[in-house]
């Protein structure tokens, strides 16, 4: 094969590298993203073992979904009512609180028919915000107040709150907060204070409504115990409340305040208060007491949960939890219905009492991330306790998801790029013991390539691509260069156009015999010819003849080439014999 041949077989080469370098890394990427793709529409389904698969409401279906949860950011606020001082303290959780700050809603008003987004802010059913109501009503029992007095509490309580424009706390002419905002940033002014005691009053079972002014808005409280200015709405009276400032009682209302559209919030239904529960070995009873407010209507039954699995639902005020895992912590969550439907919750935190001696924690806990799932591994305990292991209980952040009897485990439907917290502990006859230090693992998808493979094929696409182009120039060039020297070469009757030769052309010595007159011309003859094809004779004389010369009775023809590859090319020829290209 010559030089052009083998730069030809070359740049064919060079071309399936680069197409499979292209195929190779986009296949790669596209596994890649692919699996992103699958991870971030994986949705987590975490079996939750304990309580009974009956069919009933889905705890999701219930308003206040989110429980109260203790020792997630105390904060502590003290106030004065009739001379003696009140204290209060609860638990704020961070992401609670991201969760209203982030929540989409319009916090302002710019026309008249905005005004009805006020009824959006009262929040009667959060978690944080019940939990403050039931302090107050704690308060008030404690002291002997009746239902006007712990009105008049809780609203003491508001009023303490420092007030502050919205343009120097948020930077807005108007910003309406969320109660559990107010709560948090303990600063406020007259919309943001009003949307807090009604939402308080309303978890405490009171009917109160929103006074909208034309540049302040109050709350109006419903109660025959009640008196001084009011606000009459469909035979209902709301007694003013102002939540801004020190020393104002319910009814007492400031004189530039006249006219306002009132929007009544209304009675909701509340959860269950004063829940207890009494454990004992493999079981606990659970007793409550009915909400403060029934919404309206009478409370017709009650559902219960265990760690957020159905159980039952009862018409009574008292339950019995069996067939529990002793030292093992539960969640018992109880919601009351009316004829609008299920409240929200109220949670109890329980734990079965043990009866022996508890094995010790598992040792050598172990966790390997996967795609969109984690497994544990790990060791019996040094110390098994009164009997032998039985099994082990897998949790995952807090929660336990699994009883298994050997030392492995995989938990699997887990969000990738997603943080979580897991864990084991051992069980025995005596119970649950405590569990090994948590391991805080990331699920990520596996690797579809290492990680110095991607940058490789880069560079070896950049170089084979480099390579190519510079192929290609160069045999752009020399066939410009081939084909400018053929050209010159083929010139055909220029004085300076050397004689081309013939490669079968014969040098022929002789002469050229005479015809008679009048004869036709048949060509040149030759006698006594002698032929040397690759010597050069010492005299060459030209045949004369008057038409076309002929060997072999076919016209003479000049030489052709092969416009690719510059070959010599075969009279007849269709294809090139060098390079395989079609010349005609």
């Amino acid at each position: 094969m010559n030089f052009f041949g083998r730069r030809r077989a070359f740049v064919s080469i060079s071309v399936f590298l680069v197409v499979m370098t292209v195929i190779s890394a986009g296949c790669a990427f596209l596994q890649i993203a692919g699996a992103e793709g699958d991870a971030a529409c994986q949705v987590p389904v975490v079996p939750c073992l304990g309580g009974n698969a009956l069919p009933g409401p889905p705890l999701g279906s219930i308003q206040g979904l989110s429980a109260y949860v203790e020792g997630a950011g105390e904060l502590t606020y003290d106030w004065t009512y009739e001379y003696n001082e009140y204290s209060v303290s609860f638990d704020l959780p961070d992401e609670l609180y991201a969760y209203y700050q982030d929540y989409p809603i319009q916090r302002y008003m710019v026309m008249e028919g905005d005004r009805d987004n006020a009824l959006d802010f009262i929040t009667d059913n959060d978690s944080v915000v019940v939990y403050v109501a039931e302090c107050m009503d704690d308060l008030s029992e404690r002291v002997g107040l009746d239902d006007a007095g712990k009105a008049e509490l809780v609203l003491a309580f508001v009023q303490e709150i420092p007030y502050e424009y919205d343009n120097v706390t948020h930077s807005m002419g108007d910003y309406w907060s969320f109660p559990v905002e107010t709560l948090h940033d303990w600063v406020g002014d007259c919309e943001d204070t009003s949307f807090l005691y009604s939402s308080l009053m309303a978890a405490l079972g009171y009917e109160t409504a929103l006074l909208v002014f034309e540049d302040h808005i109050a709350v109006g409280v419903s109660g025959e115990e009640f008196d001084g200015w009011y606000y009459e709405i469909e035979g209902t009276k709301y007694y003013y409340c102002e939540t801004t400032g020190t020393g104002w009682s319910i009814g007492e209302m400031p004189e530039e305040y006249d006219e306002a559209y009132v929007l009544p919030v209304g009675i909701r239904l509340g959860p269950p208060t004063d829940l207890e529960a009494e454990v004992g070995d493999s079981e606990a009873t659970i007793s409550w007491s009915p909400p403060n407010s029934d919404g309206g209507s009478p409370v017709d039954r009650y559902a219960i949960y265990l760690d957020g699995e159905f159980v039952a639902e009862v018409y009574g005020t008292i339950y019995t939890l069996t067939d529990l895992l002793n030292g093992l912590e539960y969640e018992v969550t109880i919601a009351a219905h009316n004829e609008e439907g299920y409240g929200p919750p109220a949670v109890l935190f329980i734990m079965p009492l043990a009866q022996g001696v508890l094995p010790e924690a598992p040792t050598a806990l172990k966790v390997k991330a996967g795609d969109g799932a984690v497994t544990l591994t790990w060791s019996p305990p040094e110390d098994e306790g009164e009997t032998a292991v039985d099994f082990y209980v897998v949790f995952l952040d807090g929660r336990k998801v699994a009883l298994v009897e050997n030392t492995t485990y995989t938990i699997r439907g887990l969000m990738n790029g997603e943080e979580y917290e897991v864990t084991v502990a051992a069980h025995n006859s005596a119970g649950v013991g405590p569990k090994a230090p948590a391991v805080v693992v990331i699920p990520a998808p596996d690797e579809v390539l290492p990680s110095w493979a991607i940058p490789l094929m880069l560079l070896i696409l950049v170089t084979v691509i480099v390579i190519v182009c510079a192929v290609a120039v160069q045999t752009r060039r020399s066939r410009r260069m081939r084909a400018q020297m053929m050209q010159g070469t083929l010139q055909m009757g220029g004085d300076s156009a050397p004689p081309v030769p013939l490669p079968y052309q014969s040098q022929v010595e002789g002469v050229r015999s005479e015809q008679p007159q009048g004869a036709p011309d048949t060509g040149p003859v030759v006698e006594g010819a002698s032929i040397a094809m690759g010597s050069a004779p010492a005299a060459v004389v030209a045949p004369e003849a008057s038409g076309d010369a002929q060997v072999d009775g076919k016209g003479l023809e000049p030489p052709r080439f092969c416009a690719y590859c510059g070959s010599p090319l075969e009279r007849d020829a269709v294809f090139c014999s060098n390079c395989g290209n079609r010349v005609r």
